[in-house]
């Protein structure tokens, strides 16, 4: 269920699944699990795959080379998304505040190879998880290369939606890249549609290829093209150029990595050849990686550790093959409508698991329905939460979703609020730069930790969610001096939340569950900050003194949570 509306073009026509035309006898499963693994606790998701699954590349709705957040491209994927991690390097550096092109290069440009439903839409790599239209399920060390057969020639591409000035250069545009390209009017232009050539022309600014179909681009200087006719019957597909390649040949998907952690029983991390110094073996860093478990399992996984230690773990446990995936601020877990490890930017390509036999996960609870639509409609609900309910909520989401509310109740934007506020004060963080987050910190109702980190992604439990809300409460005045609530499971409340569970219980904020209990120590999930946060919108303005100004709601009764 999406409750706010997305204005974007949605894409469709690489990711459609085939019709389901036979029952499995069972479904996808994926089991969510901690591994000891490259001397680390992993996170870790192995995945069940059935006569239904698919295993394909999600990219955002605006195209390949775009980027968007990992709740929106799963909420968009063609049928329930099972599990799910995030795909190989791309771009991530570009300039958000200047326009997007791929003629200056600032753009989420992808390094890695997608073939969805038999078509490259994008090149690069050294490595890669494929899928058959079997159900196959391979990974290897793979160089694919896009070509276009006319008649009895093949014209093999240096590369796929990027852009070469050499002269001597042929790369390949699909409909599926979203911006205009700047072709030199010296270089020519092959459209292809339905396998036929449909055009033949001189390049020009600001080319688009046709809907649903391909361009090849040759530049200046590239041997003469007499043989290529309008009219003539051509095909549009890959050649395997190192691999295996009856293997790799005739794949629905193939979805590209940066290198191989382990092949054929073995660790290869030095066979990797990466330039980057954080890329290197025995560099620390938050890795994400994909394996062929022992028992025939998909093994999706994120750990802190170094790529040689991980491999040898991965070496021991009796894993056949594993992929090196993107990482860092990058790394995505996610599993049966929970994120195991949230990215901490957005992304411009995730490696998922569906099924459209498996319900989806991604509609609120009957019991918070009501609550969550309120505050999508009061502007409270920011877009990006708008998705994958039962998730946990990390730190970040939980300042946007405060600020979403402090805006909507006064009416000000968060820096005209924080402005006014007598006791708000600079802050900033090692590892975000988050408005809202810095916004809410100011406030006073977040804090850092001492080594100078936010921790953007973590989850919050919910003592601590008690916490901040009570400070938003007394940032907007709210008093209250009652009774403590007699959770039977008080005692396991830490002594330095104890006054925080009361404040906001006494508020009517956080009501504890139906059976008595707060679990204090249990993560808050999307849907349950939503209904804490409606709480708030309902109940704050009962206890400020001699406040006159009481918020509308469509639903005046105290939701439990």
């Amino acid at each position: 269920m999406r409750i706010i509306k997305k204005a974007a073009s949605f894409f469709i026509t690489s990711f459609l699944i085939l019709a389901v035309c036979c029952s499995s006898a069972y479904a996808t499963e994926a089991e969510r699990t901690t591994a000891y693994i490259g001397g680390a606790q992993a996170k870790v998701a192995y995945i069940t795959l059935s006569s239904s699954s698919v295993v394909c590349p999600l990219i955002p709705s605006g195209g390949i080379c775009t980027d968007d957040y990992a709740d929106f491209i799963i909420a968009d994927a063609p049928a329930t998304v099972v599990a799910a991690i995030n795909g190989s390097f791309f771009n991530s550096y570009y300039k958000k505040d200047r326009p997007l092109d791929i003629n200056t290069g600032n753009y989420a440009a992808m390094f890695g190879v997608i073939v969805s439903e038999g078509k490259m839409i994008s090149s690069g790599g050294s490595a890669a998880l494929g899928f058959g239209y079997d159900g196959s399920v391979q990974i290897g060390r793979v160089d694919l290369a896009a070509t276009l057969t006319v008649r009895d020639r093949t014209y093999v591409c240096w590369g796929v939606n990027q852009i070469y000035n050499q002269n001597k250069a042929v790369y390949a545009l699909t409909s599926e890249m979203p911006y205009a390209v700047n072709v030199p009017a010296g270089s020519t232009i092959v459209e292809v549609k339905d396998g036929v050539v449909q055009s033949k022309e001189k390049g020009r600014s600001g080319y688009r290829p046709p809907e649903g179909g391909v361009a090849l681009v040759f530049e200046s200087h590239y041997p003469t093209l007499w043989d290529i006719s309008v009219g003539d019957e051509a095909t549009y597909s890959y050649i395997v150029r190192s691999g295996d390649a009856e293997q790799w040949s005739d794949l629905r998907y193939i979805i590209g990595a940066s290198g191989m952690l382990v092949e054929n029983g073995v660790n290869v991390v030095d066979k990797n050849n990466l330039k980057e110094s954080k890329l290197q073996p025995d560099a620390p860093g938050e890795c994400c990686f994909i394996a062929l478990a022992q028992d025939g399992r998909l093994m999706f996984g994120t750990v802190y550790s170094t790529f040689r230690k991980i491999a040898n773990s991965l070496v021991a446990m009796g894993v056949s093959d594993a992929l090196l995936l993107d990482g860092g601020g990058s790394s995505l877990l996610y599993a049966n409508g929970k994120y195991q490890k949230s990215p901490g930017r957005k992304l411009a390509s995730i490696i998922a698991v569906i099924d459209p036999t498996v319900p989806p996960f991604d509609e609120p609870s009957d019991w918070a329905m009501e609550d969550v639509e309120a505050a999508a409609d009061l502007g409270i609900l920011p877009e990006a939460l708008d998705c994958n309910y039962v998730t946990d909520i990390t730190r970040e989401e939980f300042c946007a979703l405060i600020k979403g509310y402090i805006e909507a109740r006064t009416g000000e934007r968060i820096d005209r609020f924080c402005k006014g506020y007598e006791d708000a004060v600079n802050i900033s963080f090692s590892d975000t730069s988050d408005k809202a987050t810095l916004s809410i910190a100011a406030l006073g109702i977040v804090n850092g930790y001492p080594d100078g980190t936010f921790r953007p992604g973590d989850n919050i439990i919910r003592q601590d969610a008690a916490i901040m809300l009570g400070r938003l409460a007394k940032v907007l005045g709210a008093e209250f001096s009652g009774p403590a609530k007699a959770y039977t499971d008080r005692a396991q409340i830490s002594p330095y939340a104890v006054p925080g569970v009361d404040f906001v219980s006494g508020l009517g904020i956080m009501n504890g569950n139906a059976n008595g209990s707060f679990s204090p120590q249990a993560n808050i999930t999307r849907e349950e900050a939503v209904i804490t946060v409606m709480n708030a919108w309902r109940n704050i303005d009962k206890h400020i003194p001699d406040s006159e100004e009481q918020p509308e709601s469509e639903d005046p009764q105290d939701d439990q949570e």
